[in-house]
């Protein structure tokens, strides 16, 4: 069952009509091996001084250059061309699309200083993050707050410029490993902290090193700090905002039971991930490990959970489901969106591999790090050297695809990667190896920043035929090449359909999700169909950011009794929004004339919304006079995801909505999850007054796609129910039946 779509009157002339034109699209998966290819190397660059110096991150630029930062032990000399500043200076070098360097900057004082994140801001500069031990000396401008070192962020200009920097610390050593922009406008900063409750530090120690999070302003003023973890030692090691509310963080933990630690210990060290609110709260943690080392790299966050990738020394207990495959592999943790684990992978050779990096992409996962492996096990391409780049390519159910190992005759290892705009992937990382295997440009000194660009791998174009069925109709099927699951992933099958220069386009596809992803979109205005006129249709694929080429041209040929409106002119259009994203997913004419626009909201009090958030994403509805006048808006949610797929009026007046969520108790939300993510139906008056809500699922994910009223005054809802179409009847009093095939 699918949702119906309902066009909006327009007049035409002296008479209002309505066109409504459907385009479907069905999408048919191949298997993934026949989309399993490795990309080759399309570039590598060297960037390096006469002694140490390794990239640590990179970011591509709005610009689509490159910026890679790090540390340099190096004076002027190579590609270093400003001074030493002490014993380790942080170093940013910019490049353009292809790499070649446009302009390197050294920011530093008389101590060790280094970066470890950088990101973009909306001037065009950047604020890149990291550690210093430095005086106030320099470039940098507050004296070291303890015995050691303390988190440092500096904000430049577009061309390196340094215009202000900031400094936050407790008595002992602290440390940042990662630092993202925030929805606010301002940024969080995770690391691991030595130090009792001194300084910025407002909470005391709970053990030898606890992870330590630091919320501030886009000016760099402090807004609160918190302290996470047990009587033993941790470390975080990235931090994400996460759209179900508030923050996740993770890293490595060597505590049991203390603290903020509410699971015991699995082995020496383990997977550590903590769920925070808004204002730094911790909500819930979970720990994952074996019997031996498991340490976490990073973070990401899926449609409906958290993947956690890191290095291994475990062998198959506890939480590891697989057996080692050398010294040390690659551990990949997925979960679902409270933590749980929903399954674990290993990845490696007969040797030592350590991950460091993951990178979502449009039909899978790729995890990166260093090996020092030759072929075995998981790895199927020699070794290089001592130690080489290693790509690891799975699915979305973490089933590996390929591996590729990128090196030179010494130590070479990767420390981070991100997917380039052109669906390539980008490694960075430090390299000792001269000209050999797969570097081309001699090494500058001891170590130098390496990059390596991957070739982009797009999804072929879509096969494509169309047929008009009716006078308003053309139906249109795309079999596309892609294995994208579009119903457990966050980035669906996209597509557009385009019209040839005769005619009026493109028109945007909007995705009702379905097992089969069926695609459709209604046209309105002058897009009718002449009669007796061919038509041309192409489709090009949006899976994520990647686009695939266009499928050939296909034609049609309208029917001959179509009648074709004259002067056509809208008698209004309007927008409503806030200042974060919103989602309208159906609207309806109401009994009153009106209409109601029903979808989901990520944005508080402000612009149209006249309600405060209620989570990471709520209903919203919006309701018309029939003259386009705003009435009235509200918002209806929990503490996390809700998001609207599906709104009818009822019999009384009042409205049914209906949609996913994953929120406990709490908000509008008066009945608990009961899975990932369950059905969730609100009724509310005519005047959007709520009158009751009702929660129904499994175990795992429920998504309510669909409702209509029945005679006896219940409601029939429909939706995909893990991977199975079933349906609910639910009566007005609350009670449920339930029907599936």
């Amino acid at each position: 069952m699918y949702p119906s779509l309902h066009s909006l009157p327009f007049s035409w002339g002296s008479r209002k009509l309505r066109y409504t034109s459907f385009l479907f699209l069905l999408i048919l998966f191949t298997t993934t091996a026949l989309l399993a290819q490795a990309p080759a190397k399309q570039w590598d660059k060297t960037f390096g001084g006469s002694a140490n110096d390794e990239a640590k991150t990179v970011l591509q630029c709005s610009d689509g250059g490159f910026l890679f930062a790090g540390f340099s032990l190096s004076g002027i000399s190579g590609d270093k061309t400003e001074v030493y500043r002490g014993d380790k200076d942080g170093w940013l070098v910019k490049t353009d699309a292809n790499g070649n360097k446009l302009w390197d900057k050294t920011l530093g004082s008389n101590g060790e200083d280094t970066f470890t994140s950088v990101i973009q801001t909306s001037d065009g500069g950047f604020l890149v993050a990291g550690s210093t031990s430095s005086d106030a000396l320099g470039d940098v401008s507050a004296p070291n707050k303890g015995a050691g070192s303390d988190y440092w962020v500096v904000k430049i200009s577009g061309t390196g410029v340094k215009q202000w920097d900031k400094r936050y610390g407790g008595n002992q050593s602290d440390y940042i490993t990662s630092a993202k922009q925030t929805s606010d406008g301002g940024y969080i900063l995770s690391g691991f902290s030595n130090s009792g409750q001194s300084g910025d530090k407002s909470e005391p120690s709970r053990g030898k090193a606890d992870f330590w999070i630091v919320k501030i302003t886009s000016t760099g003023v402090k807004q609160w700090d918190k302290t996470f973890g047990g009587n033993g030692e941790e470390q975080a090691s990235s931090i994400i905002q996460s759209s179900f509310g508030g923050y996740a963080v993770a890293g490595w933990s060597e505590s049991g039971i203390s603290g903020e630690k509410s699971e015991a210990s699995r082995g020496l060290r383990d997977y550590w991930l903590v769920k925070l609110s808004d204002s730094g709260a911790k909500e819930w943690d979970k720990t994952f490990g074996g019997s031996g080392n498991d340490e976490s790299s990073q973070l990401i966050e899926t449609l409906y959970g958290y993947m956690l990738s890191g290095t291994s020394t475990s062998g198959i207990s506890v939480d590891r489901s697989e057996p080692n495959r050398g010294a040390q592999d690659f551990w990949i943790v997925k979960t679902n969106i409270y933590g749980d684990k929903w399954w674990d992978k290993t990845y490696g050779g007969s040797g030592s591999d350590g991950n460091s990096s993951m990178v979502e992409f449009y039909d899978g996962y790729l995890f990166i790090g260093y090996s020092n492996s030759g072929i075995s096990g998981d790895k199927t391409e020699s070794s290089r050297g001592l130690n080489d780049f290693w790509v690891v390519k799975s699915d979305f159910d973490g089933n590996k695809l390929w591996d590729k190992t990128f090196g030179g005759t010494n130590d070479d290892y990767a420390y981070s990667s991100i997917q380039a705009q052109d669906a390539g992937l980008i490694l960075a990382g430090m390299s000792k190896s001269g000209i050999s295997g797969d570097k081309t440009t001699a090494n500058k000194g001891s170590a130098d920043y390496w990059v390596v660009k991957l070739n982009p791998v797009l999804p072929k174009a879509p096969a494509l035929t169309a047929q008009a069925v009716s006078r308003t109709a053309v139906d249109i099927k795309a079999y596309g090449s892609t294995n994208y699951d579009c119903f457990y992933e966050e980035y669906l099958p996209k597509y557009i359909i385009e019209k040839s220069s005769n005619a009026n386009g493109p028109f945007s596809v909007k995705d009702t999700l379905s097992t089969t992803c069926y695609e459709s979109t209604t046209l309105y205005g002058d897009n009718y169909l002449l009669p007796n006129t061919t038509y041309y249709y192409r489709v090009k694929a949006l899976v994520g950011r990647t686009a695939s080429p266009y499928s050939s041209t296909v034609s049609t040929k309208t029917m001959s009794d179509v009648t074709s409106p004259v002067n056509a002119m809208a008698e209004w259009n309007k927008r409503f929004g806030g200042t974060q994203d919103e989602t309208m997913q159906t609207a309806l004419r109401t009994s009153d004339g009106g209409y109601l626009l029903a979808g989901s909201s990520r944005s508080g009090l402000d612009a149209d919304r006249s309600e405060t958030s209620r989570g990471g994403l709520d209903f919203w509805i919006v309701k018309l006079a029939a003259n386009g006048i705003k009435q009235w808006d509200k918002r209806y949610g929990g503490t996390s995801y809700d998001g609207l797929h599906t709104a009818i009026q009822t019999s009384d007046g009042g409205f049914i909505l209906g949609g996913t969520s994953s929120s406990i108790v709490g908000g509008d939300k008066s009945e608990g999850n009961k899975g990932a993510g369950d059905y969730w139906i609100v009724k509310i008056s005519s005047s959007g007054v709520k009158e009751w809500d009702k929660t129904f699922g499994g175990s795992a994910l429920d998504e309510l796609r669909s409702v209509i009223q029945t005679s006896d005054g219940g409601y029939l809802l429909g939706a995909i129910l893990h991977r199975v179409l079933a349906e609910t009847k639910q009566r007005a009093a609350g009670e449920d039946q339930i029907f599936g095939w």
